[in-house]
């Protein structure tokens, strides 16, 4: 591990002794958002470990005179409480797996205000640290021979039906051995056996780039083993590169893997595979990704043998999309292009009508079930008149079927009609009964607490363009609001302690700009994540810089 610039007044001090004289500091080793992490020493047997303590930035604080901890605000009580014990069930949950590849848990106590967990120390540095600290990517070689340890330590984690959902290589600690070992498992979250549901009420946190579409929508229950072979993938890309892996959007534009040395076209065809958009398409389990770097070279790959017999597209889907392109043409809509691909009954290309050649085409998902069940329903209404006709004659069952037909489009032109006006009659009353937005201060329960509010409004009377909420607590908001949400540049928010944060609000959190402590005036600047400093420095009072994160 590798020590980063580490504000003193947050950590434990060197010689600090813990659990009654057990575990003694050695080194500072580095400090997060969400912990510090030390490495100490068991007196007891003279072994070598590191200690990771639960410390939330700009929410503790630790007492100059003692090693205990408090809370800065009195709101924060419950954030904490909160987040303490997800710390104390990450820390369950890494003891309960045994894998040479996965950081071992050997202690968990609670001393100071706060808890520890006690961990194998590594000797050795990340995988993110080791790209800046040579700023060059790994050889092609070099990352083959990581993959299968990373796969083993993932093996073992699905088997418990556990997610990483953080996998990236600042997560991935390599020994002076040249062993790789998974860590941080502060994001993972676990699937119940009895319910078949993720166990866990939170948001789920992810890394931008090495986080696939399921995980960034919060589609909780498409969370799955594909979810972390996507990092996975992302991760085999960032090392082979030291570029940052493309994120879903980028991925629909040409060219988005960019390699900067020559790599071999397998690499190459396994990152994309890890990395598709789509769930489906991506390798489905540990065991997939395993057999793929079995097989001999010049097999089939991934994208060639995926799909299965009973993908295989049938005549009827062939007449299905035949259908849809000439039913799009007579009603004068964009053309409709399928590809000719085990998924052409799921994908489709717009063409516009004005311009047919255009190169750069919009991908996106087209799901034909519709037309499919509507083809399905005329062969069986066909196949029915067929056997009428030959019984009854021909020319008398086309009579009647006509008969039927003008008295349904008839009646079924009486309900537009209806439905129309009906529809047209219903908005009017919904003009009529618009109230005028109020415009003097009113209480609001907002996502951050109810508070009075003094600003613009939407149609909907929600807090809409610039405003100003003020808390109970003391709290204090001015800034814009959108649809109800604290939201946009140029915000200012103050705590009831004095403590402000001056910048970008997104979906009622910090997102990016300055955070100054009331009480010592030190501050920090740069990206917040779950309103928490990620990506930025501290400074004291005189700028000089503390720490960078």
């Amino acid at each position: 591990m590798n020590k980063n610039d580490i504000s003193e007044h947050s950590l434990l001090l060197k010689g600090a002794l813990l659990q009654m004289g057990k575990y003694r500091i050695e080194e500072q080793l580095a400090s997060g958002g969400f912990g510090n992490t030390y490495e100490v020493m068991n007196l007891h047997f003279e072994e070598r470990y590191a200690l990771k303590e639960f410390f939330m930035r700009g929410i503790n604080e630790r007492a100059r005179r003692t090693s205990s901890i408090n809370v800065s605000n009195r709101e924060n009580v419950d954030m904490f409480e909160g987040q303490l014990e997800k710390f104390k069930k990450e820390a369950r949950r890494l003891r309960k797996l045994h894998n040479p590849h996965i950081v071992q848990v050997h202690d968990l106590f609670e001393e100071n205000n706060t808890a520890y967990y006690v961990m194998d120390y590594v000797d050795g540095e990340s995988l993110s640290n080791l790209l800046k600290r040579t700023n060059k990517p790994l050889k092609e070689a070099e990352a083959l021979d990581l993959l299968p340890q990373i796969l083993d330590a993932l093996e073992t984690i699905h088997n418990k039906s556990i997610w990483h959902l953080d996998l990236k290589p600042g997560n991935i600690m390599v020994d002076k051995s040249g062993k790789a070992i998974l860590i941080d498992f502060g994001a993972s979250k676990q699937i119940s056996s009895t319910e078949g549901q993720t166990s866990t009420s939170t948001a789920l946190c992810f890394t931008p780039g090495f986080a696939p579409p399921e995980q960034i929508d919060q589609k909780m229950g498409l969370i799955g083993p594909w979810t972390d072979l996507y990092a996975l993938g992302a991760t085999l890309y960032n090392l082979v590169t030291n570029y940052q892996p493309p994120t879903v959007s980028e991925m629909l534009e040409p060219d988005a893997f960019v390699y900067p040395k020559p790599i071999s076209e397998r690499t190459k065809e396994l990152i994309s595979w890890l990395m598709k958009p789509n769930r489906q398409r991506r390798p489905q389990s540990v065991a997939d990704v395993k057999g793929f770097l079995e097989k001999p070279y010049g097999e089939p790959s991934p994208s060639e043998s995926i799909m299965s017999k009973e993908e295989t597209p049938s005549q009827e889907d062939h007449a299905v999309k035949e259908e849809a392109t000439i039913l799009a043409q007579e009603n004068d809509a964009p053309t409709v292009m399928f590809h000719d691909s085990p998924y052409a009954s799921e994908e489709v290309t717009i063409l516009e009508k004005d311009d047919p050649q255009k190169d750069n085409l919009n991908q996106v998902e087209h799901i034909i079930v519709d037309a499919k069940q509507s083809s399905q329903h005329n062969n069986i209404r066909n196949n029915k008149q067929t056997n009428d006709l030959k019984n009854k004659g021909r020319s008398k069952k086309m009579f009647l079927v006509l008969i039927s037909i003008c008295i349904v489009c008839f009646f079924g032109l009486l309900a537009l009609i209806y439905s129309q006006n009906g529809n047209k009659s219903k908005d009017k009353d919904i003009v009529k009964e618009s109230k005028v937005p109020p415009k003097q201060p009113s209480q609001f329960n907002s996502k951050l607490g109810t508070c009075i509010y003094k600003g613009a409004y939407n149609n909907q009377n929600q807090p809409h363009g610039n405003g100003e909420a003020t808390f109970t607590d003391g709290r204090y908001y001015k800034g814009p609001f959108v649809n109800g949400n604290f939201e946009g540049h140029g915000a200012y928010f103050r705590y009831g302690n004095g403590d402000v944060f001056e910048g970008e609000f997104a979906n009622n959190s910090f997102k990016y700009g300055r955070y100054t402590q009331n009480s010592d005036k030190s501050y920090y600047e740069g990206e917040f994540e779950g309103g928490q400093p990620s990506k930025g420095t501290w400074f004291d009072s005189k700028g000089n810089v503390i720490e960078t994160i």
